[in-house]
């Protein structure tokens, strides 16, 4: 018989039956069942030698019929107009061939130990049951409850074989997502077969796996621990396991300590922040877990020195300063300096302020720091630079000043340098005395304009320096 019939729908479906009888054809007995979606065997077909009568009052009264009989040693089972509820199992029974009870079923357990962070479903074991018809089937369990395929989870896969003795073989291995519970449950498969007149099972031995887990980490103290400068403080970190654990302790990703202790002595600000310990098992990669505890140093504020207290600024331009503050309780943070934009910010282990001052004048900041233990403070002096535009005019003044000496120096005495032939070659001045002048007065434009933009660049690129207002100008 065949182990599989497919068809479309609407369709005729024909099952075929074969066997051989040693006992006399005419005493063969042919019967067909079919098993409903609730396991329930009912007749549907019975046929001797002598009369063939299908089974009334059934879903398959009007669309089967039988052909064949003991003396053919084959029948077939023609189900017309096949419908979806149709998709049911069928057993022919052929006198006492009909049921044969499998071998007592086997099963045997994976003997290694299987890790809880397997992230597919590892195999836990398998059942196999021999020479059994109709072909049995198997169930496993996991302490009397069943287990069914769950995607991720359980997976079981079944392999059936017919002998040439057409009798069934089925193996089925159990696959499954252990967690550490499992250690404690035992595992078993029942073997179901159709006998004539009902079904029977059989169940096998039952086993028990080897699981290796990593519990969660435990730190004592635990999540946050605030202690006093000059304290001592020894942290444990353990993890119940299966197998050796190895643990090590970090803190900003660098490796402070190894073992399941960590021990702080003479605490002081460095010490504070995070520290996290890691749980491995070295014998199963990926075997780990890990916690972490806060630690904070409690003492009074304390400013880190900054590189640049002394600093210099153009006027009316905004320069930032900065003042990272550690200490516990946290630091209030407050500046001296006015028309200022403030802003904190806290990381682990410190406090960082800054503020944002307008340099209007040589100034002196202060940042201030506090808590209930204390106060510390730190000043930052600005000395402001400008571009002095009155002392530039004046340099501007003196040079027009010189220029126009000049101008009436030459124009006074016309025979002596106006004549002369290196000056006139120099300035391109006509033979005729106004022309020195207007040759004198537009170099003088030229070199004073030339002279104010060089004083500008440099300023701006803050190479000089802004000269007080109250100081005089060079005389010529």
């Amino acid at each position: 018989m065949e182990d599989r019939v497919e068809v479309f729908l609407r369709d005729t479906a024909q099952i075929t039956c074969m066997f051989t009888v040693s006992d006399n054809p005419d005493d063969v007995i042919i019967q067909w069942y079919m098993i409903t979606k609730t396991n329930v065997r009912l007749r549907i077909y019975y046929g001797d030698s002598t009369i063939q009568v299908v089974d009334r009052g059934g879903q398959f009264t009007d669309k089967i019929s039988v052909i064949g009989n003991g003396k053919s040693s084959e029948v077939v089972l023609t189900i017309r107009d096949v419908a979806l509820e149709d998709e049911l199992e069928f057993i022919c029974q052929v006198n006492g061939l009909s049921a044969e009870s499998p071998d007592r079923p086997i099963i045997e357990g994976v003997h290694s130990g299987i890790s809880v962070s397997n992230k597919n479903p590892s195999k836990i074991g398998s059942c196999e049951a021999k020479n059994g018809y109709p072909r049995p089937n198997i169930t496993w369990y996991r302490d009397q409850i069943s287990l069914q395929n769950t995607p991720g989870v359980v997976s079981v896969v079944t392999l059936v074989t017919k002998e040439s003795s057409g009798l069934y073989t089925v193996q089925s291995d159990l696959h499954l997502n252990v967690v550490k519970e499992d250690k404690d449950s035992f595992f078993y498969c029942e073997v179901s077969y159709l006998v004539p007149g009902g079904t029977k099972m059989t169940e096998t031995n039952k086993i028990n796996i080897t699981v290796h887990y990593l519990d969660l980490a435990i730190l004592i103290p635990k999540d946050t621990h605030v202690m006093a400068q000059g304290e001592e403080l020894m942290a444990t970190c353990n993890a119940l396991s299966s197998l050796p654990t190895h643990t090590e302790w970090f803190k900003k990703g660098e490796k402070v300590a190894e073992g399941h202790t960590l021990t702080l002595k003479d605490a002081v600000f460095d010490m504070a922040g995070t520290y996290v310990c890691v749980v491995k098992v070295p014998s199963l990669k990926g075997l780990e877990t890990s916690g972490s505890l806060h630690v904070l140093v409690q003492g009074p504020p304390e400013i880190k020195e900054s590189a640049d207290t002394v600093l210099e600024e153009s006027t009316e331009k905004s320069l930032k300063l900065s003042c990272h503050v550690r200490g516990y309780p946290t630091p209030v943070i407050t500046w001296s300096s006015s028309d200022q934009s403030q802003v904190d910010r806290q990381t682990e282990d410190e406090v960082l302020s800054v503020v944002s001052v307008k340099v209007t004048s040589d100034i002196t900041a202060y940042c201030n720091a506090s808590n209930n233990h204390g106060t510390d403070s730190i000043s930052f002096s600005i000395k402001a630079s400008k571009f002095c535009l009155n002392t530039c005019a004046n340099r501007r003044v003196s040079l027009s000043l010189c220029l126009f000496s000049m101008v009436q120096t030459t124009s006074s005495a016309p025979s002596t340098t106006g004549n002369d032939p290196w000056f006139r070659l120099f300035f391109f001045v006509p033979p005729e005395g106004s022309g020195v002048i207007i040759a004198v007065i537009i170099i003088c434009i030229l070199l004073l304009a030339i002279l104010g933009s060089v004083l500008y660049f440099l300023h701006m690129k803050g190479k000089i320096p802004c000269v007080n207002g109250d100081k005089k100008p060079p005389s010529d």
